[in-house]
């Protein structure tokens, strides 16, 4: 009786045939490999019959070894009757996929080992597994570039066998989301870009697609926002140019995550002077609840008090604006500047240290910063993966970006882009 045993898909094949066999001929690129196994009667090739076992490249892809593509075949003869009491053992295929550079094939390949379940070398006959005595046969095949085909090469690729172009990976295990069952997506909101005369709106922000829910206007023109991982409400700031629609001008709000609708939380002044207004695109929320922000106008890091509104300039104030923070697991403050290069801040004392430029990056309406522009967004604390917008001034929808943060290390790009469905100004992650 003849029995096929699984294809296997490869780029070229290498194989030896025998216990230290020969590397043999390259074989089609991209044809599968296919093994055969039928009865062997008895005559020169075994005494008392057997197996023969035969394989090679599907050159013409139809799913059959056919004779003209066998590339090498071997026996496993029965023993004469009544010797051990058993017939021929079985034949066993086993293969796994390898990704290394190595055997010539730059993107990894799949070892296959083809023996005989017949206790040789000291294994254990019939047990199912082939011990390394029983392999006759091994081939070492170079798999194609991108197995996936998601235009990400094997050796670069978070999950290698499912396709996931975005390479999202939010827990920063290098495992990608597409093929991580532990892994959670960040929920996360947005807002839309106001001014004097135009109200931000809210919106429930869909990170894998870029789909963007309304959930309701603020009645407000918001500049940044952050969740509070205290009380778990979302906090925003409004503009802090003179002309808020919203008649507050330089305020702290919290935002209803059902609604849009905002609340007034208290007016903010930096230092305590009277009228003295920033913008505060960039903000963030330690873990015990207390408030940073930059204040673009002075240029310096600032503490916000949420009960009497006063902001307290920390640091040199030697810095370009910027629209980007997030806190750190250890209750540091990551910041991106207006020309997207990133600085770790100590909030006890405002002092920064420099970790490096956001490479390729440079935003959707073309405007031009020093080629750069810094991502109004937030990160995940542990993993340090930043999601951000790249902010457009025009009717095009801006893309969110994706970016690795490190604190040790400078900055990488974690994705191509992912265009929303609204023009969005920030994103915030619920904490």
């Amino acid at each position: 009786m003849s029995r096929s045993l699984s294809p296997l898909m490869f780029v070229a094949l290498l194989a030896c045939t025998g216990p230290q066999g020969d590397q043999g001929p390259a074989g089609a690129a991209g044809a599968s490999v296919l093994a055969t196994a039928t009865a062997e009667p008895a005559g020169d090739n075994c005494a008392d019959g057997g197996t023969r076992v035969e394989y090679g490249v599907d050159a013409n892809g139809d799913g059959t070894l056919a004779a003209d593509e066998v590339g090498g075949a071997y026996f496993v003869c029965d023993g004469a009757d009544g010797s051990d009491g058993s017939d021929a053992a079985g034949v066993i295929v086993t293969s796994v996929r390898i990704y290394a550079a190595e055997y010539g094939c730059q993107q990894g390949y799949t070892e296959t080992v083809i023996g005989v379940d017949d206790g040789a070398g000291g294994g254990t006959a019939g047990d199912g597994a082939l011990q390394e005595g029983e392999v006759d046969t091994t081939l070492n095949t170079c798999l194609p570039e991108d197995v996936d085909m998601d235009g990400v090469l094997n050796l670069d690729d978070n999950c290698v066998e499912t396709a996931n172009d975005a390479q999202l990976d939010f827990d920063g295990d290098a495992e990608g989301l597409a093929c991580d069952a532990d892994e959670q997506v960040p929920e996360a909101y947005a807002f839309s870009r106001g001014s004097s005369s135009i109200e931000s709106s809210l919106y429930q922000l869909d990170l894998e697609t870029g789909a963007a829910t309304l959930v309701g206007s603020t009645g407000h023109a918001i500049i940044g926002m952050k969740f509070n991982p205290v009380d778990g409400l979302l906090y925003a700031f409004t503009r802090g140019d003179g002309g808020d629609v919203g008649g507050c001008s330089s305020c702290l709000l919290t935002l209803d995550t059902s609604t849009g609708a905002a609340t007034e939380v208290v007016s903010v002044t930096h230092d305590g002077s009277e009228g003295a207004e920033s913008a505060f695109a960039s903000m963030a929320f330690l873990s015990d609840g207390s408030l940073y922000a930059w204040s673009e106008w002075d240029d310096v890091l600032v503490s916000v008090d949420t009960t009497t509104g006063v902001a307290t300039a920390l640091g040199d104030g030697e810095n370009s604006w910027g629209h980007g923070m997030c806190a750190t697991a250890s209750d540091e403050l990551l910041w991106i500047n207006g020309d997207g290069v990133t600085w770790l801040i100590d909030p006890a004392d405002g002092a920064m240290a420099e970790l490096g430029q956001i490479p390729d990056f440079t935003r959707a309406d073309g405007w031009d910063s020093d080629g750069d522009n810094g991502v109004r967004g937030d990160c995940v604390p542990d993993s340090l993966v930043y999601v951000g917008t790249d902010v457009t001034y025009g009717g095009t929808p801006t893309s969110l970006v994706y970016t690795r943060l490190h604190t040790d290390a400078s900055p990488e790009l974690v994705t191509t882009r992912i265009a929303p469905d609204e023009n969005l100004h920030g994103v915030a992650f619920v904490r």
